[in-house]
């Protein structure tokens, strides 16, 4: 039982990180492409 929930914690956890990198991942990206674009 108390392995399930330290997993369960800690895909929550993996899956919040993921998020939040992949926001700022497509931010950086969209940024870069923008950049080149102009210059």
């Amino acid at each position: 039982m108390l392995e399930s929930v330290r997993f369960t914690t800690l895909f929550i956890g993996m899956r919040r990180w993921f998020f939040s990198l992949q926001k700022t991942g497509i931010f950086r990206f969209s940024l870069a492409c923008m950049l080149r674009f102009h210059v």
